[in-house]
């Protein structure tokens, strides 16, 4: 459809939307005036708010001052009277008619100073006047003393507060020492009055008048504390006082609208809490202040906050009015103006359906004609070969990209039926879908076909058919889609090869290859990876395993299972190549781990592990190292068996040779204890000559007899206590194994050499630590031999030589 003009299509909008503009703005101007009305109420409830506000916190601190009247005059009373008497302060206080004149008051009464001395005599006093159990409490030995001696009504609750030391009250006694130094009413924080029971507790507060003697004023501070006499107080509980305040007519509309709270200090916290006028507070008030009371030396907080009661009177009847006739005034103009405006655009339509139809055929007909053209430019596209055949297989049009595919002409084309080119053996499948089609089961199929070409080539093409119905539902064609896909079979084909070479590859390998799918899917493992985890499974059982799976199958292989899936979990998170990480297996076998991560254009696909089995290598190397660390010690050791001979060749004296032996044994013998011992003159002792080790056991001196090897005349080994006697000499552990070698020349002992081990040894360490020490004690033996033969000749040429006479 042709659109209408633009010039005329913009008024068309404007008409639709005139209305809907005209009700806006009617609710928009209504919701203003109902704006102004619900803030001049707001207004007018604010200015009462605070007004009640100011008459609480007035009759609040009228209601106070009263109370303190009465107490300067019980001050008065006091002032005006050598002695008051308990009977003088009964009608005093009755004459006051507490209960009807002061509602909420708990009582008038008199706390009287006391200093120690003065406390015996108190109480004698208060129990002759009838009081035989009198006594001040708590009790208790303090630098002075306080007590209500006078409280009345003396009934009920204020029994509980007579003979009561407010002193100890910490409350109590910092309002009462306020009033006696600065001789004004005050009025202490809050407290739990001794009046209180268990049930009904209140907070409480007190109200003190400093009483003096009579004859002042007293203008100094020390004056007025020498000269107190007590104080006139009053006990006030939060509840009862403010109820008796609150509940007058004046107060009776307040009682719903408003709620009142009173706090002790300036915080708004619980545990300050003196008075609620209603339990549950409003969560959101609409209205709500805080006023400061200070009275009597004490500030108080006064929250007030109106209630849902007074809050709904917000909803002025005035703003409700204006809404209503705004909404009403405004619906009607806009629906007024709605049918005008319905009416100008159906006489619009209508003169826009008749050029409408004038016009539809040329549309249509050239419509059609753009059909026809784009679909004969999308025939010749050269992307795929494209034909329309009949239901007789014929083919009735084809376009150059099918020619050239086929090496037949257009003509040639035309001559054949499609059944003609295909391959024999994809003849049936094609049929048999194409008489699906014919049987009206299907609207249309695709398959892979194989086509023989003009030069008898086999192409392999992907095939997509579809029919083409009459208004009666008749098949009249059929179009078809031929892409050439030769090439990508071919492809396929030579990956099919490559895999297959790659699978016979790796399940040749010495080496365990496992191949996961970044899901966590086993794809791939060949034999030695089932062999060397000893999996009973074969390699195809494994594939489709998830990773989880295989880690239970794999897990006990490991000689430590749990470290090593900490491990692997730890690895395939990092994502990063590992290669050659040594792994301990059960059975003391070693395996080296190789992890590859398969990543392509930046994407993972996938991880390779590689496991090779190097027990045996690792065994070989191990041997051959020992083999090498064993040549190097007989090195070692033969160098210094070599070089202690050299040095012995040329000492001079023995002290000398034993200095070379001590140090060429520290080498030798390490890590060895041992010593040497040489035979002393008489022939019948040994004297240790040279030691080495960390602990010598070779005693000091000792006989030939302590010695087994001495005795037999041949090397003696103790290698086992439990076979072996231990020589009396030896002055090692219990358990040590030990050597020691005779050193004889000429059957005559020139000492013994001994070996310690400081513990057991295998046979074959202890044979070669043997063969050593026969060595060593060789080179000493002929050593010493040497050197006390050339000593013996020194000292038998010494005495040749001819003496002058």
């Amino acid at each position: 459809m042709t659109p209408p003009p633009t010039g005329l299509a913009l008024p068309r909008r404007l008409l639709a939307l005139l209305p809907w503009l005209i009700l806006a703005l009617g609710l928009g101007v209504t919701d203003m005036l109902r704006q102004s009305a619900r803030r001049d109420t707001a207004q007018i409830l604010e200015a009462e708010f605070q007004s009640w506000v100011n008459k609480i916190t007035y009759c609040i601190e009228s209601r106070l001052n009263s109370h303190v009247q009465v107490l300067h005059g019980v001050a008065s009373l006091f002032n005006a009277s050598e002695t008051v008497t308990r009977q003088e302060f009964h009608r005093y206080v009755a004459g006051l008619r507490l209960e009807e004149s002061y509602p909420g008051i708990q009582g008038i009464g008199f706390s009287q100073f006391i200093r120690p001395d003065q406390k015996a005599a108190h109480e004698a006093a208060i129990r002759q006047e009838g009081f035989p159990d009198y006594a001040l409490h708590p009790e208790g030995e303090r630098e002075f003393y306080t007590s209500v001696i006078y409280l009345e009504p003396f009934t009920g609750r204020n029994l509980r507060a007579f003979g009561y030391d407010m002193a100890t009250e910490p409350v109590r006694w910092a309002a009462a020492v306020r009033a006696r130094d600065i001789a004004q009413p005050t009025l202490s924080g809050k407290v739990t009055l001794q009046q209180e029971t268990m049930t009904d507790i209140q907070p409480g507060i007190l109200l003190f008048v400093p009483v003096y003697r009579t004859n002042g004023p007293y203008d100094s501070l020390d004056e007025r504390r020498t000269h107190l006499i007590g104080w006139a107080f009053s006990p006030l509980r939060m509840y009862d006082l403010m109820h008796s305040l609150l509940r007058t007519v004046e107060f009776e509309e307040l009682r719903s609208a408003l709620n009142l709270e009173i706090y002790d200090g300036v915080h708004l916290s619980p545990d300050a809490r003196l008075f609620t006028l209603h339990s549950a507070t409003t969560p959101d008030p609409a209205f709500q202040a805080v006023r400061r009371l200070a009275f009597g030396g004490q500030p108080w907080s006064l929250r007030v906050t109106s209630t849902p009661h007074f809050d709904v009177r917000q909803a002025h009847e005035k703003a409700w009015l204006v809404t209503i006739a705004g909404i009403v005034g405004s619906l009607l103009l806009a629906l007024l103006v709605g049918v005008l405006t319905a009416s100008q655009m159906r006489i619009a339509a209508a003169l826009r359906e008749a050029a409408r139809n004038i016009t539809e055929r040329q549309r249509v007909e050239d419509a059609l004609r753009e059909s026809e053209t784009r679909f004969r430019s999308y025939f010749e596209l050269p992307l795929v070969g494209i034909a329309i055949t009949s239901v007789e297989k014929v083919w009735l049009e084809v376009n150059d990209r099918l020619c050239e595919m086929l090496g037949y002409t257009r003509e040639a084309l035309q001559q054949k039926t499609w059944a003609d080119l295909t391959h024999p053996t994809d003849v049936a499948a094609d049929v048999a879908q194409f008489n699906q089609m014919l049987a009206g089961k299907t609207q249309g199929y695709s398959l892979e076909k194989r086509f023989i070409s003009a030069d008898n080539r086999v192409l392999s093409t992907e095939l997509s058919v579809a029919g083409v119905r009459d208004d009666a539902g008749r098949l009249r064609y059929f179009v078809a889609l031929v892409q050439d896909i030769t090439e990508r079979k071919q492809a396929e084909t030579n990956l099919r090869l490559a895999l297959h070479r790659l699978d016979t590859l790796l399940a040749s390998l010495y080496a365990g290859v496992l191949l996961v799918s970044h899901q966590g899917h086993v794809e791939f493992a060949n034999q030695a990876f089932c062999d060397l985890f000893d999996l009973t499974e074969s390699p195809d059982q494994l594939r489709g395993l998830t990773a989880g799976e295989m880690l239970q199958k794999i897990q006990n292989v490991y000689a430590a299972p749990a470290e090593s899936l900490t491990r692997i979990q730890a690895i395939v998170a990092r994502g990063q190549p590992v290669r050659g990480e040594e792994l301990a297996m059960r059975g003391d076998r070693l395996y080296v781990r190789d992890f590859i991560p398969i990543v392509l254009d930046g994407q993972p696909y996938g991880r390779l592990w590689h496991h090779v089995d190097i027990t045996e290598r690792r065994r070989a190397e191990n041997a051959l190292r020992c083999s090498l660390a064993e040549i190097q010690r007989h090195d070692a050791q033969m160098m210094a068996l070599n070089r202690m001979n050299d040095l012995l060749l040329s000492c001079e004296t023995c002290e000398e040779a034993y200095a070379v032996i001590a140090l060429s044994a520290e080498q030798l013998f390490t890590p060895y204890n041992g010593g040497l011992a040489i035979c002393r003159q008489d022939a019948t002792e040994l004297e240790r000559v040279v030691s080495w080790g960390s602990v010598c056991s070779l005693k000091k001196t000792f006989r030939l007899d302590d010695c087994w090897a001495l005795r037999r005349g041949g090397p003696y080994e103790f290698t086992n206590p439990a076979r072996d006697l231990r020589c009396q000499r030896y002055g090692g552990g219990p358990k040590d194994a030990y050597l020691c070698v005779p050193l004889m020349a000429q059957n005559q002992t020139l000492g013994l050499l001994q070996v310690s081990t400081g513990g057991g040894l295998p046979d074959p360490v202890f044979r070669e630590m043997k063969t050593l020490a026969l060595t060593v004690s060789k080179s000493i033996k002929l050593a010493l031999s040497n050197l006390r033969l050339r000593e013996a000749l020194r000292e038998q040429a010494s005495r040749n030589l001819p003496t002058d006479h």
